[in-house]
C-alpha cells in the first residue's frame, strides 16, 4: 500500500482516521492545528464527513490525496 503524502498546503504530516461501522470509512486531513485542512486528532469519528472527504476503499482514499484530487 502507499505512503500519504506530506500535506499540500502546508507540508505537515497529514491525519488518516478510520471509522468500523459506517460504509465510508476513512477520511484524511492535516495534523497542522493552523493549516485550512486541520483534522482535529479528536474528531468525533460519526462526524468525521463534516471535516474531510470520506472514502469506502484506503487505497482509492490515499491515491485522491497523493494526487491532491480529493476535495
Amino acid at each position: 500500500m502507499k505512503k500519504l503524502l506530506t500535506c499540500p498546503f502546508c507540508g505537515s504530516k497529514p491525519r488518516l482516521i478510520e471509522r468500523k461501522c459506517d460504509k465510508a470509512k476513512y477520511g484524511v486531513g492535516c495534523s497542522n492545528i493552523e493549516c485550512i485542512l486541520f483534522l482535529p486528532p479528536d474528531v468525533r469519528k460519526r462526524e468525521l464527513h463534516n471535516y474531510v472527504m470520506c472514502y469506502v476503499d484506503k487505497s482509492v482514499l490515499i491515491e485522491a490525496w497523493n494526487r491532491r484530487d480529493y476535495a
